[in-house]
């Protein structure tokens, strides 16, 4: 899959033209400018991606030409897929992923701008505007409130169905922060896999432990959760994070070295 545009001269559609990070290699679709025209939203598998499938951002000068895409950053990207970028009139970004907390499926998120080039974390848009199936290419204008959606929820006449969107109300979020380290050496485990579920053991997202052994994960208000951590050569862990009236938590899970459980004594 490959993006194309076309120019418009004298009122008329001149052309069509491939744009420059086109590649046989990898794809790249759901392309979106921003409302000044200035920056160009796309997605990719392309390598050296995060995830399944990334969202990128390619400036756009004056004269139509192509600067270099940038991969947004981590707190947009996950090891899932993210889809269907939007640029809303306030320089908001709304966009759907299956890597982020959500409801099941593709679910749809915003993020506000912060700064030329960046975003805050996401907020999942909650129940209504979200399903357990896929919701995706969400359009929203937040001065009438009003936008479009698509899903493949139960309800509709065809696989894929185009719905309204009315007063989008963000849920309450808070945010966990947690620390992975070893039980023995008290050093931080880096490349664990971090799993957060709800208290039903549904798995709502999952991401990977930084060089500081740190993770962190947005989740509904006034709810437990349970984290899970697994890493090479550690026993797995778990631990309940309740995060009622508060709006970041902040906690940390403890591994055991298997050579540790295997030879029944500590290592130091």
């Amino acid at each position: 899959i490959n993006i194309y545009y076309s120019e418009k001269i004298d009122g008329n559609w001149k052309g069509v033209f491939a744009v420059p990070f086109n590649s046989t290699e990898y794809s790249s679709g759901h392309p979106a400018l921003s409302p000044n025209g200035n920056a160009l939203y796309f997605v990719s598998d392309k390598p050296g991606g995060k995830g399944d499938s990334d969202i990128y951002k390619v400036s756009v000068d004056s004269q139509g030409v192509f600067g270099t895409p940038e991969r947004l950053g981590d707190n947009i990207n996950t090891e899932g897929k993210e889809v269907f970028p939007y640029i809303d009139s306030n320089g908001a970004l709304y966009f759907s992923s299956n890597g982020h907390q959500g409801l099941g499926g593709l679910d749809g998120f915003y993020a506000e701008a912060n700064g030329e080039n960046g975003f805050n974390d996401p907020i999942n848009l909650g129940k209504g505007a979200n399903s357990e199936n896929d919701d995706f290419a969400f359009i929203y204008d937040p001065n009438t409130q009003t936008g479009f959606m698509s899903s493949n929820r139960k309800g509709g006449k065809g696989s894929d169905d185009i719905y309204a969107l009315t007063a989008v109300e963000v849920p309450c979020t808070i945010t966990i922060d947690a620390i992975i380290f070893d039980e023995y050496s008290k050093t931080p485990v880096s490349g664990a896999r971090v799993y957060l579920y709800d208290t039903a053991e549904n798995k709502l997202s999952t991401k990977t432990s930084d060089a500081n052994g740190k993770v962190s994960f947005k989740a509904a208000c006034d709810k437990e959760h349970i984290l899970q951590a697994v890493a090479p050569d550690y026993e797995s862990n778990a631990n309940t994070v309740d995060a009622a009236n508060d709006t970041k938590v902040m906690t940390s899970l403890k591994l055991r070295p298997i050579e540790a459980i295997i030879q029944g004594e500590k290592i130091v």
